[in-house]
């Protein structure tokens, strides 16, 4: 019996000794509320861009105190680049307005009451505006001054928009299991069965995507066509180095005026940390031309958000961050 409760004993030592070296500690810096290895020490940090002060007026954006509905996280629910250096889209939900600034003034607003609550929206080089409300389906195309053009449904839980350098939209449906294909009247032209690593940005090249599958590999890539299998990897992006650390988050951002494409990739051991948080630019044809690390802002509570990045034309990345008083824009 002694013999069995040392060896008990003996055998419950060397499982906590076991346990502890497979859980050690790993030595981070808290940055802006994040957990970053020392591979991000010197990673750079976002810099304001635009700031705007909760509230109702019409240079204000409605944030929590102003949501009695409780309609929104608490902040807009997307934001775009405008097609003018300064300009930057703001979908002010909880005033019921889409907003355009020029550095933080607001310069036009669009009444969206009438279409209650708006998860995303996009604009059109020749214009037209489309708005999508999740919770019942509904895509509002309007002009240019908010004049509704065509509304068509069928699109509930889907999360974002974009209209095509034609004037189609693709929309990215969960329950439909894809990226939809629909003309401004609501016409179901093409269906491309996918997972979220496909994007709705499109380009002459096709629908581009980039997929990680918590791996310590993730691939950049090109939808060329319906068919799940019609599909172009044009770089593939490996993180090594860590045993256990895998790709947890992946992005595109959008295009620069050159056509470069944009994208973000976040790397995390097991417990959260970061290792890697990378910005990189890439050529219409997979050549990756730069890369950054960076910080992340102060985390917002908003993972249904369409978008959380954004480019703008000279190939700034756009974020936000929100500090209970002021939305601000950020770039890096």
């Amino acid at each position: 019996m002694l013999k069995k409760t040392v060896l008990a004993v003996a055998a419950g030592i060397v499982c906590s000794l076991c346990s502890s070296m497979v859980h050690a500690e790993v030595e981070y810096k808290l940055i802006n509320s994040y957990r970053y290895y020392k591979t991000m020490y010197e990673a750079a940090l976002p810099t304001d861009y635009m700031s705007f002060a909760f509230g109702s007026g019409n240079d204000n954006i409605g944030g929590y105190e102003e949501d009695a509905e409780r309609n929104t996280e608490g902040l807009p629910n997307a934001f775009r680049v405008g097609s003018e250096k300064g300009q930057m889209w703001i979908l002010d939900n909880v005033n019921a307005a889409l907003k355009l600034f020029y550095y933080g003034k607001c310069t036009k607003s669009i009444d969206i009451k009438k279409f209650e609550n708006i998860h995303d929206f996009t604009v059109s080089s020749s214009g037209k505006i489309a708005f999508l409300n999740r919770d019942k389906g509904i895509v509002f195309v309007t002009d240019d001054k908010g004049e509704v053009t065509s509304e068509f449904k069928g699109f509930e839980c889907a999360n974002s928009i974009e209209f095509t350098a034609d004037d189609d939209m693709l929309i990215f449906s969960p329950l439909a299991g894809g990226v939809a294909r629909v003309s401004v009247i609501g016409a179901l032209k093409d269906m491309y069965k996918a997972d979220d690593s496909l994007s709705t940005y499109e380009t002459e090249k096709g629908i581009w995507g980039i997929e990680h599958n918590y791996s310590d590999v993730a691939k950049l890539y090109i939808r060329t066509g319906v068919e799940p299998e019609n599909v172009k990897i044009l770089a593939e992006i490996p993180f090594k180095d860590f045993k256990d650390v895998v790709y947890k988050g992946a992005e595109i951002y959008g295009f620069d005026a050159e056509g470069n494409v944009h994208f973000g990739l976040v790397a995390t051991d097991p417990d959260g940390i970061i290792y890697r948080e990378r910005l990189y630019k890439c050529s219409p044809d997979g050549k990756i031309l730069s890369e950054k690390d960076v910080i992340a802002p102060l985390p917002a509570m908003s993972p249904s958000l369409p978008r959380h990045r954004v480019v703008t034309p000279d190939g700034t990345v756009i974020g936000f961050y929100a500090d209970g008083k002021n939305y601000y824009l950020c770039k890096w």
